[in-house]
């Protein structure tokens, strides 16, 4: 998580581009229980659940801007690892994108995320554009993977690259208080 919090970092630098926003209030959070997993968020962060079938479950964490945080838990012997699953989700994102034109993703290292995220689970990063109306917009998303007893779960946290020193620490609240069954 350090490497890609400072790679999310050296993007805002070079971009020079300051945050507006007002900082997320992390004083009174909330919890959410459900789906097999556990974890604290923002309060005035909005939860949605959906049940996919087959064990899949996605669970929306949003917090009023354009960030947008996910958790997908699955059957364990459905998932191919964080790699495989990152570039799955980032081409099925990419698809949905129903105008303007996504970039080719440059990914970071699979890191293991004992130390800042859910023990046994790792990290990775991925920092992607999107152009409309010939306006490119950087992004990053950061996604943790998290092993429970025959399931897995994927966090991931996406936001474009003015937004995220601000949503980062609600982020960092949904993986620093996660558990899954």
């Amino acid at each position: 998580m350090r490497c890609v919090r400072r790679f999310a970092v050296l993007w805002l630098a070079l971009l020079s581009m300051a945050c507006q926003d007002p900082a997320i209030d992390l004083t009174e959070p909330a919890s959410f229980s459900g789906h097999h997993v556990t974890f604290s968020h923002p309060r005035v962060w909005s939860v949605e659940t959906r049940d996919v079938g087959d064990g899949w479950s996605v669970i929306f964490v949003e917090g009023g801007g354009s960030e947008l945080h996910t958790v997908v838990v699955m059957p364990e012997d459905e998932f191919d690892g964080i790699t495989a699953f990152a570039e799955g989700h980032a081409a099925e994102m990419s698809a949905q994108i129903p105008v303007g034109e996504v970039s080719e993703s440059t990914w970071g290292d699979v890191e293991s995320a004992d130390v800042d995220g859910p023990p046994g689970g790792q990290s990775l990063g991925e920092q992607f554009s999107i152009t409309l109306m010939g306006q490119e917009v950087p992004h990053v998303r950061i996604y943790f993977s998290a092993p429970g007893t025959g399931r897995v779960a994927m966090l991931i946290s996406q936001a474009s690259t003015d937004e995220i020193e601000r949503v980062l620490p609600g982020f960092d609240l949904i993986v620093s208080t996660f558990t899954i069954e």
